[in-house]
């Protein structure tokens, strides 16, 4: 996740305010969901997970999507890592 800005949650809830982010990219791989949202001047921002220098990630999708819709983003691409590896190695 180079290039990507990592904020604590509570931080990018205050910086949403006002339709601050205009995207979000979502990821899965290995079962395993993390997003990014990207602001007008195209910065990302992810949320930093608790302890580590990490993007925080999710079990489930439903999860992601409700954290984005909290952010105030709407518009949103969804990468599946896993499948395309599935692909890959069939």
């Amino acid at each position: 996740m180079a290039n990507i800005n990592l904020i604590l949650e509570k931080d990018l809830k205050k910086m949403s305010r006002d339709s601050f982010f205009k995207k979000a990219t979502v990821y899965k791989e290995n079962d395993v969901f993390w997003f990014y949202v990207i602001d007008s001047l195209n910065q990302k921002y992810s949320i930093l997970k608790f302890g580590f220098a990490e993007s925080r990630n999710f079990k489930n999708v439903n999860s992601v999507y409700q954290k984005i819709l909290e952010l105030g983003v709407f518009e949103y691409s969804f990468y599946d890592k896993d499948k395309r590896r599935e692909l890959a190695n069939g």
